[in-house]
Formats: structure tokens, sequence, C-alpha cells
């Protein structure tokens, strides 16, 4: 497991911004760039979609500038509509980190540390009329942990954050659109309901494993709409597009 720690005044998370980065810190511009601040993007964010690696640094560049003005950290998650090879936690700017799956954010916030894990990707329901490797990937869904692997996520987390829900999350059904892709997509919603399947016991590996008394927040996005709801010890918060959420500590 990857670990990256940071300390901060301030710690939001993201809804999907599929390529519209630049608004993002809008929604900070009342917070005051004097408080330092982590932004958890939980996927679709729209990186690889410019023709070269240059225009993509190119625009990654202006969106650096307003995290930098606004002191503020972006964290990405992988999506579905993002190119899974610039995840690995590197820092292709200096405030924007795409995170690897499987890795752990320690955040000391306001001098209390919060754990926060991250794993991202998600299978594209248009995948069937993209173009590989120019606005579709064969490695973007998302892949569950090893055995090994479940026992490196801790015990006492605060937060996680994917891209995707598990099975029996919210929204428990395929709407239109989906099933119309499956009906053109013979193998989609086999593959659709085997990630939820993978999550699931992803979740369920965290939920044995912890603390009955700490409850976690699980923050993502995909669906482009807000919804919460609370599962055992475990509030699963769906954010909009664009909708930005504040950790409050417990």
């Amino acid at each position: 497991m990857e670990i990256i720690k940071r300390n901060i005044d301030a710690l939001y998370f993201l809804g999907d911004t599929h390529g519209d980065n630049l608004g993002i810190c809008w929604s900070l511009r009342n917070v005051g760039s004097k408080v330092k601040k982590a932004i958890i993007h939980v996927g679709d964010f729209g990186i690889g979609y410019e023709e070269t690696r240059h225009d993509e640094l190119q625009r990654l560049d202006k969106v650096n500038t307003k995290l930098i003005e606004s002191n503020a950290y972006l964290f990405v998650v992988r999506g579905n509509h993002d190119d899974p090879s610039w995840f690995d936690n590197s820092n292709v700017t200096s405030n924007i980190i795409f995170l690897k799956d499987h890795t752990l954010l320690e955040l000391t916030l306001s001098g209390k540390l919060t754990k926060v894990y991250c794993n991202g990707g998600s299978v594209s329901i248009n995948r069937l009329t993209s173009t590989q490797g120019v606005d579709y990937w064969q490695d973007e869904k998302f892949t569950c942990p090893s055995d090994a692997e479940l026992l490196e996520i801790p015990t006492d987390l605060d937060a996680i954050v994917t891209h995707n829900r598990p099975l029996g999350c919210h929204p428990t059904v395929f709407n239109e659109v989906v099933m119309r892709s499956c009906l053109e997509d013979v193998t989609l919603e086999f593959d659709l309901r085997k990630e939820q399947v993978e999550m699931k016991r992803m979740f369920d590996s965290i939920r044995e494993r912890n603390n009955a008394r700490n409850n976690i927040l699980h923050y993502f996005g995909h669906y482009h709409w807000n919804h919460k709801e609370r599962i055992g010890d475990i509030a699963h918060i769906t954010l909009a597009k664009f909708a930005m959420a504040e950790y409050k500590e417990k």
C-alpha cells in the first residue's frame, strides 16, 4: 500500500468534473488562502483526452495555478473517464497528485490524524462506441485488492473514496440509459455486476475488521447526483458533478 502524508487545516471531497477543472477552487473562494486545504476528487477528472501529454500538462498547469492561489492540494482518484497511466502517485504539477489504486492518505487535520483510503476505477457503459486509448481504456475497471492487500487497510479509517459503489448501495438498479447500453453490449451487465461484487468484497473486509464504534464516511461519484445512506457503520455519500462536501471531524 502506498501512503501519502500531508498537514492540512481543511478537507473537502469533490464530485466528477469531466475535464472542466478550472473552476475547482470556485467553491473554496470564501475559505481564505491562508487555510491549507486538501481536496479529494472522486474520479472522472478527465485526464487523458488531449492529443499529447504536452497539451495535458498545459491544461493541468492552469488548474495548478488556481490551486496554489487557493493554498490547496488536489488528490485525484481514478474514474472510468480517466487514462489509468497517469495514476502513479506522482506530482506532475506541484499541487495535483493522481492517486494510485490502493493508496492511504494520512492527513493531519488541525492536529488530528485523519486516514482516507482511496481505490478508483469503474466500467464505462459506452465502451462499445469508444476508441481504445483515446476515450476508453481497457484497464479502467475497479479491481479488488488481494487478500494480503485487504489486510493492509487500517482498521481505524475515517473515510473511503471510490469512483463507483459496491453491490447493495444506492442506486441498486440500473437506469434506462444503462439498460439500453446493456442491450447493445452483451457482456456489459455481467461486467457491471461483477465489479459491484468485487467492490462489496472490499467493503465487507473493511467492515468486518473495523471497530464498530468508528463511523466511516464513503464518498463516491459516477452517478451525477447527491445521495446519502447508511449501511451498518459506513455512511455512503454520492456526490453530484462539481458537488463539494467538507469533512467535519468526528
